[in-house]
């Protein structure tokens, strides 16, 4: 477990940005994401054994959260914030998984006399699990992402008269938009963060191999704590981010860079849809600070990540599942999501679209909660999806505190020396050379992917 703990009222990243202190950390949502990553994660794999781990930059909430997990917790580690520009959330983020990884990996080293984890999965903090998840539904060896899909418009006459035909009576779109505006399914883009540039003209899709879900991550201990030599070899990512074009740096960019580039791991590139949940506050509704916090009614949307992605359509059931299951067909898969060959792991992020019966037809979403595929309710072939809003409710703290005591911060102390933690060469990542920078500004010189 790992990241920024949201202070109360706001997201991660807003308390990053604002500084936002203990008065402000929220009880309510450190309860509410524990008790669903003990329930539907750790008491699920009970038999197999989970041991837990936790990196958070929030030391004034260390006994708080780790009385959370009992007998279960490992090592932990709380830091003060390190990063605190709205430009650093991203590397703050990654250096958290690293160094949650290196606990990891010392503990292999020291407790288990060098033997691995056969999987680490490393989740955000705040991130509410909605359903109970069997490690064994995660693939060993590969580094394991969540599979998500996003929207493209309606823009066309015919496509917008194909949209209402198969919407009608069911078009459900936000405040202020168009419902044609979102209205198929589509592969997520780095669009907005890498602009119209020679490189991204002479390879079209790439935009779509540097985008990926930053929620959760599954991979091995070395893998996982590459991540912690991403903030330190800061200037090369900073080079390559500029050499790609990426004019912003995300989470979702980031670690698709650092998968690609840095750690050469593309072929071993996978995608998951069995991990359920939402992020905390977009899982609840209403005012946390009441006695009871009024916890989403409706069925999840389809195109959040680790929530319903099967649908049906043309009579056709797309099933997520058994789609990541079958064997990879490279050139068509990239072919189909529009990546250059190189980056065909990439197209399976969005199942449904790697179907060969969406080859023929797009999928049309009538409600901007992802509803998609021509069935009122395509959500009914997910039963985890339809189960979630009453697992949330299940989660709720009972009339808790809502935030910390500001005096309370000084009781607490990291239970493991940081100074182990930050040892470099405890990682066997391949660090981003500068020479690696350099070869990615020529490819996108030149046009190549």
């Amino acid at each position: 477990l790992n990241g920024r703990l949201p202070a109360y009222g706001l997201s991660a990243t807003a308390s990053l940005n604002e500084h936002a202190g203990v008065e402000r950390t929220s009880v309510f949502v450190i309860q509410f994401a524990a008790r669903s990553h003990v329930r539907l994660l750790v008491e699920p794999n009970a038999d197999a054994g989970v041991d837990v781990f936790v990196h958070t930059w929030n030391p004034e909430a260390a006994a708080l959260v780790d009385a959370q997990y009992g007998e279960h917790l490992k090592l932990s580690l709380h830091q003060p914030t390190e990063m605190t520009k709205s430009l650093d959330k991203a590397f703050s983020h990654a250096l958290s998984i690293g160094r949650g990884a290196l606990l990891i990996r010392h503990w292999e080293q020291t407790a288990r006399g060098g033997a691995p984890y056969d999987l680490v999965l490393a989740v955000r903090y705040d991130f509410v699990v909605g359903a109970p998840l069997r490690f064994e539904r995660l693939q060993t060896g590969k580094i394991t992402l969540a599979a998500s899909c996003c929207f493209a418009p309606a823009e066309s006459p015919g496509e917008r008269a194909d949209f209402n035909r198969t919407c009608q009576g069911r078009t459900v779109s936000k405040a202020g938009l168009s419902p044609w505006s979102r209205a198929f399914m589509s592969p997520c883009s780095a669009d907005k963060a890498m602009p119209d540039t020679p490189y991204t003209r002479a390879n079209l899709g790439v935009r779509r191999a540097y985008f990926v879900m930053d929620w959760w991550l599954a991979g091995n201990s070395a893998d996982l704590a590459s991540w912690a030599e991403i903030q330190g070899d800061r200037k090369a990512y900073d080079c390559a981010t500029s050499a790609l074009g990426l004019k912003r740096v995300w989470g979702h960019y980031l670690w698709p860079l650092h998968i690609h580039e840095a750690l050469g791991a593309t072929a071993r590139l996978v995608f998951s849809s069995e991990l359920t949940g939402n992020i905390a506050r977009q899982a609840m509704r209403g005012d946390p600070r009441k006695a009871k916090a009024h916890l989403l009614a409706e069925a999840p949307g389809a195109l959040s990540v680790g929530h319903c992605l099967s649908l049906v359509h043309r009579g056709t059931e797309l099933d997520a599942a058994t789609l990541l299951a079958s064997p990879p067909e490279s050139e068509r898969e990239a072919a189909l999501a529009g990546v250059p060959l190189r980056f065909a792991p990439v197209a399976r992020m969005c199942p449904a679209l790697i179907s060969r019966a969406a080859a023929a037809w797009r999928v049309p979403c009538c409600s901007h909660r992802g509803a998609c595929g021509d069935q009122p309710n395509p959500a009914r072939l997910c039963a985890a999806g339809i189960s979630e809003q009453a697992t949330f409710a299940s989660l709720e703290p009972t009339s808790p505190p809502m935030v910390l005591e500001a005096a309370a911060s000084t009781a607490f102390a990291p239970s493991w020396p940081p100074s182990a933690a930050h040892a470099r060469g405890v990682s066997a990542a391949t660090v981003l050379p500068a020479l690696l920078c350099a070869q990615l500004a020529e490819r996108a010189r030149v046009g190549r992917p």
